[in-house]
């Protein structure tokens, strides 16, 4: 998937990324998507590293972040509850011979780390697969050290991108879970429950300080429009850089929903 036409890699770079997931193509809106996000949080490992401060990605999935921390971090916690993911997380670090990275599995609500124990923390897309997110989040609370930051995300439901889906989709919520498993959209929209403000509250409940806030995806474009945008290189790059502009004015209306803490 990495080759010099590649308009995304282009803009965003970490192109290590497509070895790490199965996106279904070049255009694909899910590969779009992580990397916008991506953005956010390598900005924010960059702006905290420590090559004597401990790193955790908690809800690591295949780990990406843990690569970038790797290089910038004395030691990296690479955190996931889905042992598939971990394992090919796992695979791809090793392979790459990155010593400083342990892998754990642990769940969330009730972890193996001691209090204040880490220096910089992400959770990103997590806290809403967790019923008991609000124990999830003390948790991170507590393992934090004192001034210790944490980059936490979860989708907004009033997101313009959200709204346009739901409106679109508007039985979906309503309907019982299918028979396919592969019904993504179905299962994604199940965890698209939470306001900016309820995000914001799930945080400052555990005892965090809210510093900054940021967005990822405001514009509600389709997989067919975006294809037809991808094509034309100068097209694609207007529409990109608006969305960056878009996110820092309206963070609050974007579909993910950043917010950067401190303990």
């Amino acid at each position: 998937m990495n080759n010099t036409n590649d308009a995304l890699n282009n803009i965003f770079g970490m192109g290590f990324m497509d070895d790490m997931h199965d996106y279904p193509n070049q255009t694909s809106n899910i590969r779009y998507y992580h990397r916008l996000k991506a953005r956010i949080i390598n900005s924010f490992i960059q702006r905290n590293y420590g090559f004597d401060k401990t790193f955790l990605d908690a809800g690591a999935g295949r780990g990406p972040y843990c690569v970038i921390a790797s290089a910038l971090f004395k030691k990296v916690y690479c955190d996931e509850f889905d042992t598939a993911e971990l394992a090919v997380a796992e695979t791809y670090i090793k392979g790459k011979n990155m010593k400083n990275v342990e892998f754990l599995h642990n769940d969330l609500t009730s972890t193996s780390y001691a209090d204040n124990s880490i220096h910089t923390a992400v959770c990103s897309e997590v806290l809403e697969h967790i019923p008991e997110r609000q124990k999830a989040a003390n948790e991170l609370y507590r393992i934090l050290k004192p001034g210790g930051k944490l980059l936490l995300s979860m989708p907004q439901k009033n997101s313009i991108f959200y709204r346009h889906v739901m409106k679109v989709q508007k039985d979906l919520l309503a309907q019982p879970e299918p028979t396919d498993t592969n019904d993504l959209l179905w299962h994604h929209m199940q965890h698209v429950k939470f306001s900016s403000n309820d995000i914001e509250k799930i945080a400052t409940n555990a005892g965090f300080t809210v510093i900054t806030r940021y967005g990822a995806n405001v514009l509600p474009v389709g997989e067919k429009i975006f294809s037809k945008l991808y094509a034309i290189p100068f097209v694609f790059n207007i529409y990109v850089y608006a969305e960056f502009l878009l996110e820092k004015i309206f963070p609050r209306f974007a579909s993910f929903y950043f917010i950067e803490l401190q303990k």
